[in-house]
């Protein structure tokens, strides 16, 4: 599983999103799919569902073919994930990839005024069940 995103604007979209996650939640899954990656969460009050689907379309490069050993579903600590997103200067591209079916591997790079950054964080194991949210029809 690799994904990569270029544009400096949905590099940005992408990285607040994951910054401001840990203000909710302590965990958050990703899950890929063929066609898009899917982002959910629950608080620990069981009252906000984030559920995030981003189309493949939208990432400059996304493969979501996984080896035999890595699962199509990974969890990290968003706190860990906000300190490494906090690094990314602003004309920076990034990439997720998984690496040895227990890291998540965030490559920071792009910018020649700011270094490359290498991040390894640690997969988490979780079990949870995909919600379903209702749908109001007004």
């Amino acid at each position: 599983m690799k994904f990569t995103i270029n544009d400096p604007t949905k590099a940005h979209l992408l990285s607040i999103i994951l910054k401001n996650l840990r203000l909710f939640v302590d965990t958050i899954s990703f899950r890929f799919k063929e066609d898009e990656l899917h982002i959910q969460t629950l608080d620990s009050g069981h009252c906000c569902l984030l559920d995030l689907h981003i189309s493949s379309n939208w990432f400059d490069s996304y493969n979501s073919t996984l080896d035999s050993c890595e699962s199509s579903v990974i969890a990290v600590n968003t706190n860990t994930l906000q300190k490494v997103m906090d690094t990314r200067a602003n004309t920076q591209s990034i990439e997720f990839s998984i690496q040895d079916s227990d890291y998540l591997l965030i490559t920071l790079s792009g910018s020649t005024k700011v270094c490359n950054k290498k991040f390894k964080i640690p997969l988490l194991d979780l079990e949870s069940d995909l919600l379903e949210p209702a749908m109001n029809e007004s």
